[in-house]
């Protein structure tokens, strides 16, 4: 049997994967900090961190976490209150990768399910907002698990509810951490970094055809 005709799911990631993530994209174009980016820069090295903001991804309140950070920050209380009902602003599509998901959907060829570090009421929103989020059987989310990638549970979770065989699905995540975690499960991996090395693979498996699209640009997140 070859690989391609073993693989009868395919897993995606969301975050990096479908939508970029970019506190930016929202921060960078609101009055508090318009023309001093070097303020920005040091709102999201010391205050509002990548470490504060996964507490939401593992299923605690924006209400609650900003409270508490506000405290300890109050120069910040109006930015650090923002976060959480202006989460959808720091998302953006990646046109590429979207394009891959409706052809795969079209295909009918593989399931697809998605397993995504994301908050819980955030997730909520951005599933009504993009249409493209239909097209999973099922999304397991982390911040409605209270466990996050790369733990090995929330993959035993996916693996469980969808009675999914490791050894014949494609997981596709951003993060080396989390291919890692899915590999030591059996998962076979791509690690993501853009629509045309992703559709390269998925043509090599006979999943998509060839030739590989032009796609859009994609958005660039700044690290975080």
């Amino acid at each position: 049997m070859t690989p391609a005709t073993a693989i009868t799911d395919i897993v995606f990631d969301i975050g990096h994967v479908l939508l970029a993530f970019d506190p930016r994209f929202y921060y960078a174009e609101i009055p508090f900090f318009n023309g001093q980016p070097e303020r920005l820069d040091y709102f999201l090295r010391q205050v509002c961190t990548r470490d504060w903001h996964e507490q939401h991804d593992l299923g605690r309140s924006y209400e609650e976490t900003a409270q508490e950070l506000a405290q300890r920050h109050p120069e910040f209380e109006a930015a650090i209150h923002a976060w959480g009902p202006n989460f959808g602003a720091m998302l953006q599509p990646i046109p590429g990768t979207i394009d891959i998901l409706e052809r795969l959907n079209a295909s009918g060829r593989c399931r697809l399910t998605a397993l995504t570090n994301f908050p819980e009421t955030s997730f909520a929103a951005a599933r009504a907002k993009y249409g493209f989020l239909d097209h999973f059987s099922d999304i397991v989310v982390s911040g409605t698990e209270k466990i996050k990638k790369p733990d090995a549970e929330i993959f035993r979770r996916l693996i469980q509810r969808c009675e999914l065989a490791p050894h014949s699905a494609l997981f596709i995540d951003d993060s080396p951490a989390n291919c890692a975690s899915a590999a030591k499960l059996g998962f076979r991996t791509h690690q993501f970094k853009t629509p045309t090395a992703l559709y390269e693979e998925l043509a090599d498996l006979t999943l998509l055809q060839r030739p590989v699209p032009n796609f859009a640009p994609s958005p660039i997140p700044q690290p975080f």
